[in-house]
């Protein structure tokens, strides 16, 4: 899918799905590592659509029960975009998700980023939601470093018990040695942004470090963030 349909780019409804399936399955149903996730189905401007309604019952017979139709997917795609952020920022380095997030120095970093995605997504009015412990109230315009840590903290808890300690990106970068999708998730939030006069110079800089790495110019390392933190 391409990061203007992903995003609400186009005028015309498309079906759209937040979700995240496992790659990784262990047997035919049972997968070790899979985590809690929410599946939210939605179309834009017709959340009652006939093909909504089959999607959303071929997800929720078939493999998530707990799926569920949205009449504002773009608060969940926004919402997740703003971890997502985090997740490419953590794939900078070699600590895995929990770890890289409860490092106290790199807190200021959380704040700027996660701003910046909030401030995109307030901008063109599709707001963002919370999950997973990610709060975006923490990170919007008046919220505190306090309001913040709680959400970091919220965010370390969720992901310190799981089997999975690193991202995908982090996978895709030190072990698959194959590209990312920033270009289709981190490059529109910085494109979006600039057609709204907000510049987000953190995303911009993620997006360059992310390409560096994926050219071989640029190790992995988790002094990559104390230079995402300086840009």
């Amino acid at each position: 899918m391409r990061s203007d349909h992903c995003l609400g780019r186009r005028t015309q409804p498309r079906d759209r799905c937040v979700h995240q399936l496992r790659r990784r399955l262990d047997g035919p149903w049972r997968d070790p590592l899979r985590q809690s996730r929410r599946v939210c189905a939605g179309r834009a401007g017709r959340p009652h659509h006939p093909r909504l309604q089959a999607l959303h019952k071929t997800i929720a017979e078939g493999f998530e029960p707990d799926a569920i139709i949205t009449d504002n997917v773009q608060s969940f795609l926004w919402g997740k975009l703003g971890y997502l952020t985090l997740l490419y920022a953590q794939a900078l380095g070699q600590l895995g998700i929990a770890d890289c997030l409860a490092r106290p120095e790199l807190l200021p970093l959380w704040r700027a980023i996660c701003g910046e995605v909030h401030a995109v997504a307030a901008a063109i009015g599709a707001g963002q939601r919370a999950f997973n412990g990610f709060d975006p109230t923490a990170f919007a315009p008046g919220a505190t470093e306090v309001d913040a840590r709680r959400s970091v903290d919220a965010m370390v808890a969720f992901n310190r018990p799981n089997a999975k300690t690193h991202s995908g990106i982090w996978r895709d970068l030190a072990i698959r040695k194959r590209r990312t999708e920033v270009e289709m998730q981190i490059v529109p939030i910085v494109t979006i942004g600039a057609e709204h006069g907000i510049d987000c110079p953190k995303c911009r800089k993620l997006a360059a470090m992310i390409h560096e790495i994926e050219d071989g110019k640029r190790p992995l390392s988790d002094d990559n963030l104390l230079d995402l933190l300086a840009a």
